[in-house]
């Protein structure tokens, strides 16, 4: 294994992130969109966590085919990731018809960004110059929701998108532990995982807040 420890942390992110994806796919709600998009959402995060584990670990050099094909996976499940992400926020957030401008405007944005890494660049900051905006929107919707709402579980997501900008930060930034040990891939990884956790908390408030109790059985009286 060529960058150990990236690839490793890396993994564990992808492990955690399909872990999440699983529980948020099986959970009861009558919000069947947004759990799909929550489900998504950490769906594309395990995917492209496996394929840039994968690239650190074993393809390093960018000449080779393994190295171009998951790259490319990676960053196409990035935008997959900023859809999701666009459109959670919209739906916590927004009445119906601004949460499908959003996400018709997101739609055509990520189209934008898949014609950039496809075909134009690859460097890490067009990712994170596509992800960036998702986030803060999404931080928010968050903020919002629980400004409605004084759902105190909304303080662990809205506290994973903070660290979610800290962990970009470290990425643009190139800060590190010790440059082998714990270089600024492995830190971000670690960040990210603590960021996908926070945010995990509030999935389950996020659906189960909105489903709605079946209305009581009326048995109508037999006249005497």
């Amino acid at each position: 294994m060529i960058e150990p420890v990236v690839a490793m942390t890396d993994y564990l992110l992808a492990f955690e992130a399909s872990l999440f994806a699983a529980h948020t796919a099986r959970q009861p709600t009558n919000q069947l969109t947004l759990r799909s998009w929550l489900t998504v959402f950490f769906g594309s995060i395990a995917a492209a966590s496996l394929a840039g584990g994968t690239v650190h670990g074993f393809f390093p050099g960018p000449e080779s085919k393994g190295h171009r094909f998951l790259w490319t996976v990676t960053y196409v499940a990035i935008g997959v990731t900023t859809l999701g992400t666009w459109v959670v926020g919209a739906k916590i957030a927004c009445p119906p018809p601004i949460a499908r401008l959003v996400t018709g405007m997101a739609t055509v944005t990520v189209a934008a960004y898949l014609i950039v890494v496809l075909f134009i660049s690859r460097e890490f900051i067009v990712a994170i110059a596509a992800y960036v905006p998702a986030t803060s929107f999404l931080l928010g919707a968050l903020l919002l929701r629980y400004r409605r709402t004084g759902d105190r579980t909304m303080l662990a997501p809205v506290a994973g998108v903070v660290l979610t900008f800290v962990a970009a930060a470290v990425q643009v930034g190139r800060l590190t532990v010790h440059p082998h040990r714990l270089d600024h891939n492995a830190l971000y990884h670690l960040i990210q995982a603590a960021a996908l956790a926070l945010l995990f908390v509030g999935v389950g408030s996020l659906l189960d807040s909105d489903r709605q109790t079946p209305p009581a059985v009326v048995v109508p009286r037999v006249a005497r």
